[in-house]
């Protein structure tokens, strides 16, 4: 962006141009985890590590620590809606990464946020409970997701245990996981990746971008690594923003996520966090 002044000390002397980069902004809906190793604090480390500025609007307080998550306390809506109608006055918001949620109030107030509003990206991380500890979404609030806020939202990014949640799916195995896939794309209209880090042996993702499939297979890094469901969404945010294409943004993100998985550090007792 360019701004024209005149020089304050010699306004005869001519105009003087100053130009300001303004940097993308992104936005994380999500919880407060006071580790920072995933959730808002975490999204908008992700953001910046992008080339972005990030900002956060957070639905609910996640006590938690590297072993365990042991409480949620949701923000009420109205604090939701404060939040995001200040940030929104006054910046242009360029994608937006939801994570946890809190309540079906939150749910609802975001759904219909998202009817008033438009934005290029919007990616869904569906976290359903903690690695090590308490549910996020109840089945009612899975429903609601799946009817209301799918169609709304860019890509959905479920790790196996959400995505035989969403998809109902009892056995796992590859054909009947696609197939799910399509029935879930006919329905909704929303792109998807099914994370499979949590596999024993193998580490595969798999994207349906409506038109086709992409298969990622990776090194399997065998470490507990707190927040990396949440940083590969918000890298896959930021590089999408970037102008990457679908596969291709996830295919950095992954990538990324595996760097920085190789580097991790342990700050306490349980999980090895990013540095």
């Amino acid at each position: 962006m360019i701004f024209q002044k005149k020089s304050p000390t010699n306004p005869h002397s001519g105009i003087i141009l100053t130009i300001i980069n303004m940097r993308k902004v992104l936005l994380s809906i999500a919880g407060y985890d006071p580790t920072s190793g995933a959730g808002v604090i975490a999204d908008i480390k992700t953001f910046k590590a992008f080339g972005f500025y990030g900002v956060g609007v957070v639905t609910s307080i996640v006590s938690q620590n590297s072993k365990f998550a042991k409480s949620m306390d949701p923000l009420p809506p109205l604090t939701i809606e404060k939040q995001i109608r200040v940030l929104a006055e006054d910046l242009k918001i360029h994608g937006i990464k939801i994570g946890i949620i809190g309540s079906k109030k939150n749910l609802q107030w975001i759904i219909n946020f998202l009817k008033k509003r438009k934005f290029e990206t919007i990616v869904l991380d569906p976290i359903i409970k903690a690695s090590h500890g308490i549910k996020f979404l109840d089945d009612e609030q899975i429903e609601i997701m799946k009817n209301e806020l799918f169609p709304l939202v860019s890509i959905v990014t479920p790790n196996l245990f959400e995505a035989m949640k969403i998809l109902k799916i009892k056995n796992l195995n590859l054909s009947e996981l696609k197939a799910s896939i399509l029935q879930f794309y006919k329905r909704y209209s929303t792109k998807i990746l099914v994370k499979g880090g949590h596999l024993k042996k193998e580490n595969w993702d798999i994207f349906f971008d409506g038109n086709k499939f992409y298969l990622f297979s990776g090194e399997k890094i065998k470490k507990e690594v707190h927040g990396t469901g949440c940083i590969l969404s918000s890298s896959i945010l930021a590089l999408k923003t970037k102008g990457y294409t679908w596969h291709h943004a996830i295919d950095r993100a992954k990538k990324y996520v595996s760097e920085q998985m190789k580097e991790s550090e342990r700050i306490g007792k349980g999980q090895e966090f990013f540095r």
